[in-house]
């Protein structure tokens, strides 16, 4: 039964980062090979942003050209009518 006793120790939980896992973000050393990172052929995606500053479209642009990227797709939402 959720009762507030459970819903407040959830809670607590969380916000004491119980959910927190150190360097959970980065993929485990043992599997990178010896120059970093490996993406290979057949991965699907790879997420980039940019900023207000219009050297970082450049940038980001270098490096999905260095990385052999050719095809790529945009999400655009009506919020970005107005952002950079």
């Amino acid at each position: 039964m959720l009762t507030s006793r459970v819903i407040r120790d959830g809670l607590m939980y969380f916000l004491r980062g119980g959910m927190h896992i150190k360097n959970g973000h980065l993929p485990p050393t043992s599997n990178l090979p010896a120059n970093g990172h490996n993406v290979p052929k057949d991965f699907i995606g790879i997420c980039v942003a940019t900023n207000a500053n219009p050297a970082t479209d450049s940038y980001v642009i270098n490096q999905l050209n260095d990385l052999g990227i050719k095809q790529v797709r945009v999400d655009f939402s009506y919020g970005d009518l107005t952002n950079f």
